[in-house]
């Protein structure tokens, strides 16, 4: 399982606020981008790896605005959306009372690629 999207002060691909990403759509292209040319780099890999989303880091992005950016990936990115099985781990919009689930440890698979 890989985080796809720690961001951070000290680690960020360039063209990213790590604060406001999700937030500011040139951030999220360059996001997607960041996304797109990682996974291709692994795609040998894609049998045996899981993409991890998870949502601890979308700053001051509303639950809309993830459905639409993050919480959207996999459809953006078509040429990996059957390689990778990716999952949404929603913590986050756990504690704010925004998720779609009791569950506090809930991995939902928002990907095709080994529906579970």
């Amino acid at each position: 399982m890989i985080g796809l999207n720690y961001l951070g002060e000290n680690w960020v691909p360039a063209g990213i606020d790590p604060r406001n990403w999700l937030t500011k759509p040139d951030n999220f292209t360059a996001f997607t981008k960041f996304a797109s040319a990682f996974l291709t780099e692994i795609s040998a890999s894609s049998d045996n790896t899981e993409i991890l989303l998870f949502t601890e880091n979308r700053g001051r992005a509303t639950a809309e605005q993830f459905r639409q950016t993050l919480g959207n990936l996999p459809s953006l990115l078509p040429n990996h959306l059957h390689k990778f099985r990716f999952v949404l781990h929603d913590l986050d919009l756990w504690l704010r009372g925004q998720a779609a689930t009791n569950n506090p440890n809930l991995f939902t698979s928002v990907s095709p690629k080994h529906q579970r």
